[in-house]
């Protein structure tokens, strides 16, 4: 921006003055040379010529342009700091604080699963799950927007993705089956969007009232819809019920004793709601399945129920799963059944 009075507002106090210089001037600008500068900054910010701009001044564009141009010998030292601000907590609590714990994650997470990495169905399944969460469309949209970036924005943007990529080959099963794993693509996505939004608002900016309108409109419906289904789905079903059961599960199971159970959540609404704390019994899940293996449930009854009295069953259909433990736990009379759980006296 410059003053109303234009370009070459500020020539006469750059001037040599001597006796024969006015005692009094009035600086009079070039209006048609502003707007010819104004043109170029903003086509040559659009080529990527001109990185930053500060104030011109008096001294013009070559003194502001090339602070720009000094941007590109390096990254500024803040950006550093930010980068050793982000990576250093992480690092302390898991390698140097956890080390042990890290290492057994890697074992069990990535090197017993790399076998997915050789099948198509691998990368299918991980590309269909993410067009679940964000829709393909949105996906390819920022994919585009990132070739329209100029240069240091499109080598951030390809950064990103080729690191959430590297990223989920280290995680393979979670990529296809846990949504809160994918939570960094949002910012990802959504930088990718942003320079079509721009062409978009840039030619909006030419049309007239309705056509604006009737594009705010079209975004504010576009946000909408996403929320209303979100909403729809939470209450959808009531979950009001699932104190008083989880409250009946609880004082069902005798005081004092210890307890296992094969439940859901990891045994978190027995807790919360039943103020029962019980070991867990492992569940038949997909990840075993991918594993190549299965629940043992006579070596894993021997080895969990040593010293246990009482074991609860809440979901069924994992009870289902598993006719070895049911074939067990058939030897074993029922200590209190009810509308979703069974709790079997080990004592007898």
């Amino acid at each position: 921006r410059v003053g109303k009075d234009g370009i070459h507002g500020a020539t006469f106090s750059s001037a040599e003055v001597d006796e024969n210089s006015p005692k009094t001037a009035v600086q009079i600008g070039s209006p048609i040379t502003q707007k010819l500068c104004s043109d170029f900054m903003q086509r040559a910010c659009q080529l990527g010529l001109i990185k930053c701009s500060t104030d011109n001044g008096a001294g013009g564009l070559s003194s502001s342009v090339e602070k720009g141009e000094s941007g590109e010998r390096g990254l500024w030292p803040q950006v550093w700091a930010m980068a050793v601000i982000m990576i250093l907590p992480a690092f302390s609590y898991y390698i140097i604080g956890g080390g042990e714990r890290s290492g057994e994650y890697f074992v069990s997470w990535t090197l017993d699963l790399i076998h997915l990495l050789s099948s198509t169905k691998f990368y299918l399944q991980w590309m269909t799950f993410i067009s679940s969460l964000f829709g393909l469309p949105v996906i390819y949209l920022s994919i585009i927007g990132v070739l329209l970036l100029p240069p240091r924005g499109r080598a951030l943007l390809v950064a990103l993705w080729v690191g959430y990529f590297l990223y989920g080959l280290t995680l393979p099963f979670q990529m296809y089956t846990h949504s809160y794993y994918h939570i960094q693509l949002i910012p990802v996505i959504a930088l990718g969007i942003a320079p079509i939004a721009h062409l978009v608002t840039e030619q909006v900016k030419d049309q007239g009232r309705f056509w604006r309108s009737l594009l705010v409109g079209v975004i504010l419906l576009g946000a909408a819809y996403p929320a209303w289904v979100a909403r729809s789905t939470l209450i959808a079903e009531d979950h009001r019920h699932e104190v008083p059961f989880w409250e009946n599960i609880g004082e069902a199971i005798p005081p004092d004793y210890d307890v296992i159970a094969l439940t859901q959540d990891y045994g978190y609404r027995l807790m919360a709601f039943g103020w029962r704390k019980t070991s867990l019994w492992p569940l038949s899940t997909t990840l075993m399945e991918v594993r190549g293996g299965s629940v043992d449930a006579q070596k894993e009854f021997a080895a969990r129920t040593e010293g246990v009295e009482f074991f609860v069953v809440t979901a069924m259909g994992q009870y289902e799963k598993q006719p070895g433990l049911q074939e067990i736990l058939e030897n074993y009379s029922v200590a209190a059944q009810g509308d979703g759980y069974i709790i079997f006296d080990l004592r007898k």
